[in-house]
């Protein structure tokens, strides 16, 4: 009570350490004044109404203090009387020279597990009074006497107190525990030799319970032998042993039964193997004895039991090995709690997260969802594997549902825990199982499933009658199998045979007539040579002709000539050459000097001229040609960089197009840059040529729209969700318009206004003039700028760091992208400002439902939620070869395939 932060003790310690006497010593020793000791137990009121265990606390202070006892009725409901009435009156009657002190014994019972409680309970409630009490009545004090280290107790109760001063009440030290033993000056008590007191000593180890209880036994020996002054030796400590080991059973078994189940599991092990005083056992032999006796030393719970037992000083660690702290306790619970006897009283309650699970399970099960059953299983039986009644419970439910293979499965594993237990459901299951094979005409999984369950009931008849049977269909079908192999054997040989015959008589032909073919093919080489020549001068001439109406229609030889260069060259059939290009550029060129006029724009485009034939273009249609000959020539090099800059909520988007599209055009290159944070930026980008594409998640303004000039706006993706999310705490789950207003406007701050807890709420925004925020706030605020003049917490550059903000504070809300919203993320490595118990794990945010209507794709897409933007991009207009090749892209099928899979709706 010195130190100023703190007004609360907790004392802890195994049982029968001498916490009690401790308590009471300071209720008679505080000294008063400053101190009000009162001491109360808890023992036996973990199911008494909250209500009435402060009640009696209240008439134990006030009886104290000489004041009448409050009326029961003042409680009745209404735990709050205890620090409304009965504090206040307590001060009152103390005066300011007296404060009081509440010294509270056992109090672990707040740690019993809440299965089948009342609702009011003590258990529920009063770790959660008394945490409150200590943070606002700071003139009480307290102190608390447990039976395990308070980190060890409930996760609510850890919270709440791990703050506070702890004392750890330990073995008394060899000259106390001596004196303890020799109680010099006290008449009656019988004499110890040297010998005698190191044997109690090696029995006890100085645990005060049990010195006390070895030397009473003593006495009790000398005197009833009227000995009371002879010496105690050696051997008659050794003597009396057995009858402390039988007669205190209930004493001894107090401090076993103040230990979880897991931890009696793990002492009866050792125990069990341990075979002389002194003796330790390391990590792998334990683990061996526990699977000997078909209990999976995996169970979470387990692997921190020998360290608890440590630190509650049950057991003594050297290196990786173990040994008992007390010897008189390792002969205890080798005679008196075998493991094969704690195995059957406390395997299903090894973890209490696993019984809860299992118990929810039962009810799930009884109440027809067996859906929610199965997982409820699952999970208890990944924290405890040995959990045989949720085991067997997991194998019916898919037994019923007709999963026989998982059902024998989970048989098989409750089978190596308990198989007298689990033996005959699992021979049930696999006759089931064997006859379903069978069914199949799977026999020879049959047979294995009909061998199986004779290994666990020998003498089971319907297993050897169906195996026999299986057995019998077995051969029959391994012989059609291999009559049907030998048919095949004998098919593919005689067509072999006739192949081979084939081959013969093919090469015979071959060598008839290769003279002939050969002559065939010089005379159809010379043929095809006279008739290539003649087809190059027709589309030489034809590209002359194509060159004379670009220049007749005004083109110079130099642009005639680019505009050929660049786009290829084309011949009136279609054709393409070298040859042809070299020639169009020369005959434009010559064409364009001499100032040829024209031929008639009546001729047609695809006419092949007569040699010495003028060719006739209309200027159109040469202009036409040029610009497909530049397209195509184009289309086919996708090559160069593709600049994007624009907004981040389309920016995953954005990379998923872009590695499918580079995958099809490795040439080509997607840079995304994140340097233009507003859509005014985006669109000068664009104009300034600095970015071939901008991204705008939201629709134009009318302004916008105006100033595009020589931009072309096009919508990818449309009704994309907006999400308004919290910190996954937050006890809300839905908001409406009018209360989402309210908040991002300064007039609601607190949860409580809305349902929530009684916290003040922290708003998180994007930075202004983002697309995100600009659409929330039109279309839910219905005010922009709104945000700006209420006030923020905080302000961020990003969609993403919105998100990441509000899972790191609690009592925050925001408004990000769904896709930003769902994903899943990094736990930041970064303190907790506000809510120092928190713990990392639950660093998260959660989606909140607008008006009733969950923010999803399908609610966006029926337009049942409102709060949605499309996704646009915006280019030059027309856009360059390699931007329009992008864009056709995600046009196509496997683009609009893309935006599908990323949760988005694709324009139409």
């Amino acid at each position: 009570m010195r130190y100023p932060n703190h007004n609360s003790v907790i004392l802890h310690g195994q049982q029968k350490i001498g916490k009690t006497s401790l308590l009471l010593a300071l209720e008679r020793r505080l000294p008063a004044p400053p101190f009000f000791p009162v001491y109360f137990n808890l023992a036996g009121k973990a199911l008494l109404p909250v209500g009435q265990v402060l009640h009696q606390m209240a008439v134990t202070a006030a009886k104290k203090a000489g004041m009448p006892p409050p009326p029961a009725g003042d409680f009745k409901d209404n735990p709050d009387a205890f620090h409304k009435k009965i504090l206040p009156a307590l001060y009152q009657a103390l005066g300011s020279e007296r404060q009081p002190i509440f010294l509270l014994d056992e109090f672990e019972f707040l740690d019993t597990p809440e299965e089948k409680l009342p609702e009011n309970a003590a258990v529920r409630a009063l770790d959660e009074y008394l945490y409150n009490l200590l943070t606002t009545q700071t003139y009480t004090d307290f102190i608390f006497a447990a039976g395990r280290r308070i980190k060890e107790l409930s996760s609510v109760v850890e919270s709440g107190f791990k703050a506070d001063l702890t004392r750890f009440i330990s073995i008394l030290n060899v000259e106390q525990a001596r004196a303890l033993i020799m109680q010099e000056g006290v008449k009656g008590i019988p004499r110890y030799n040297e010998a005698a007191i190191e044997r109690i000593l090696a029995l006890t180890h100085g645990h005060p319970y049990l010195t006390q209880l070895l030397c009473h036994a003593l006495y009790d020996q000398a005197y009833q032998r009227s000995q009371r002054n002879s010496r105690v030796t050696a051997k008659d400590v050794e003597a009396v042993v057995p009858a402390i080991i039988e007669e205190n059973d209930d004493a001894l078994s107090s401090i076993w039964e103040s230990m979880p189940s897991s931890e009696r599991i793990m002492l009866a092990a050792i125990a069990g193997r341990i075979s002389q005083e002194g003796e330790t056992l390391n990590g792998t032999v334990i683990a061996a004895e526990l699977n000997r006796a078909g209990i999976s030393p995996d169970t979470r719970a387990l692997n921190y039991a020998s360290e608890n037992l440590v630190n509650w000083q049950m057991l003594e660690q050297t290196g990786n090995s173990y040994g008992f702290f007390v010897e008189l306790m390792r002969r205890w619970v080798a005679q008196k709690r075998p493991l094969e006897q704690v195995k059957k009283e406390e395997l299903r309650l090894i973890d209490p997260e696993a019984e809860a699970l299992y118990q929810a399970a039962q009810r799930a099960h009884k109440a027809g969802n067996d859906k929610q059953a199965i997982d409820q299983l699952y999970k208890a039986l990944a924290i405890s594997p040995s959990h045989i009644p949720a085991r067997m419970l997991l194998g019916t439910i898919l037994k019923e549902q007709d999963q026989l293979t998982e059902a024998a499965a989970q048989f098989e594993e409750g089978y190596k825990y308990n198989p007298l237990a689990v033996g005959g459901i699992l021979a049930a299951t696999l006759l089931l199982l064997g006859a379903a094979f069978e069914k199949a005409r799977n026999y020879a999984d049959a047979i294995v499933a009909y061998k199986r369950v004779l290994t666990i009931a020998p003498e089971d008849k319907t297993a050897k009658i169906r195996l026999d049977t299986a057995q019998k269909k077995l051969d029959e079908q391994t012989k059609q199998a291999e009559a049907a192999r030998q048919i095949e054997i004998d098919r593919a040989r005689r067509e072999k045979q006739t192949a081979r015959r084939r081959a013969w008589a093919m090469a015979f032909v071959l060598l008839v007539l290769l003279p002939l073919l050969c002559l065939a093919a010089w005379w159809g080489y010379g043929q095809w040579t006279t008739f290539n020549l003649a087809e190059a001068t027709r589309t030489a001439a034809t590209d002359i002709a194509i060159a004379t109406q670009v220049a007749a229609a005004g083109e110079s030889a130099a642009e005639t000539a680019a505009a050929i260069n660049a786009g290829g060259t084309a011949s009136a059939g279609g054709t393409a050459s070298a040859a042809g290009t070299a020639n169009a550029i020369s005959s434009a060129t010559a064409l364009a000097e001499a100032g040829q006029a024209a031929p008639s724009p009546d001729t047609e485009l695809n006419a092949t001229p007569e040699p010495g034939a003028d060719a006739a273009l209309s200027p159109e249609a040469a202009t036409a040609t040029a610009q497909a000959i530049a397209n195509a020539a184009q289309a086919d090099q996708v090559s160069g960089q593709i600049r994007v800059a624009g907004s981040d909520a389309m920016q995953p988007l954005i990379e998923d197009l872009a590695v499918a599209f580079t995958a099809e055009h490795p040439e080509a290159q997607v840079v995304i840059q994140d340097d233009a944070p507003v859509a005014e930026t985006r669109l000068e980008a664009v104009k300034n040529e600095t970015v071939d594409i901008g991204t705008i998640s939201r629709e134009l303004e009318p302004a916008e729209m105006a100033a595009l000039d020589g931009l072309q706006v096009l919508t990818v993706a449309q009704k994309d969700p907006i999400a308004i999310i919290a910190h996954a705490l937050v006890s809300v789950d839905n908001l409406t318009t009018a209360q989402v207003q309210g908040i991002f406007a300064g007039e609601i701050t607190n949860w409580s206004e809305v349902g929530g807890p009684d916290a003040p709420i922290a708003v998180v925004v994007g930075r202004e003039g983002s697309d995100t925020r600009t659409v929330f706030e039109s279309l839910v605020l219905g005010q922009p700028g709104i945000i700006a003049n209420a006030g923020i917490a905080g302000q961020e550059s990003s969609d993403r760091a919105v998100r990441d903000t509000v899972a790191g504070r609690p009592y925050a809300i925001g408004v990000t992208a769904l896709r930003y919203a769902t994903e899943s993320r990094e736990i930041p490595n970064q303190p907790v400002e506000v809510w120092p118990v928190l713990d990392t794990a639950l660093l998260d945010v959660k989606l909140l439902a607008l008006d009733n209507v969950e923010p999803n794709t399908e609610n966006a897409a029926s337009g049942a939620y409102p709060v949605t933007r499309p996704h646009n991009i915006v280019t030059k207009d027309p856009p360059n070869a390699l931007t329009q090749s992008w864009i056709d892209f995600i046009r196509s099928p496997k683009g609009q395939q893309i935006i599908e899979s990323a949760g988005h709706t694709p324009a139409p």
